[in-house]
């Protein structure tokens, strides 16, 4: 017997997860619960009986080059500008993004060093090390920090 569940509820899932661990309902009905209110199914691709035709001519009968459709001519060049377009774009995202990233980097690197160097000789010689263990800190922790959000893999 299935449970009617509204699968829009946005704690449905751990109701259910709760449900399997109370022994409330077995793994069986929790597939039969997600396929039958939280999984769609996948639509069904169209296969056009054009192309198997067209394969089964060329490898029955041969013809001249000249005879046959150019449709690897035509859909090369079509092909080629939405790929370069595409790479292009994604390249141009992905560069002003990373832009920005480094110029916001820089900048507060460059304020707090200016801010550090205005200050300097105010600090003690013991004050000044802490400044630069400091910086050094900082950055180790924020290289360890982006290894561990693998952003460049």
């Amino acid at each position: 017997m299935l449970i009617p569940i509204n699968p829009d509820h946005p704690q449905v899932l751990e109701g259910i997860d709760i449900w399997l661990r109370l022994g409330l309902i077995s793994d069986e009905q929790v597939r039969q619960l997600c396929q039958k209110y939280l999984s769609t199914p996948l639509p069904q691709s169209e296969v056009t009986e054009t192309q198997p035709i067209l394969a089964t001519s060329i490898k029955t009968t041969p013809q001249k080059t000249e005879d046959l459709p150019p449709t690897a001519d035509t859909s090369s060049p079509e092909k080629s500008p939405n790929l370069i377009t595409q790479l292009s774009q994604s390249l141009m995202a992905e560069l002003s993004l990373r832009w920005l990233l480094f110029l916001g980097l820089f900048m507060v690197i460059v304020s707090s060093g200016l801010l550090a160097a205005s200050q300097w000789e105010k600090f003690p010689p013991a004050g000044q090390y802490l400044v630069l263990l400091a910086y050094t800190l900082c950055f180790w922790g924020t290289t360890v920090w982006t290894k561990k959000q693998e952003i460049y893999s």
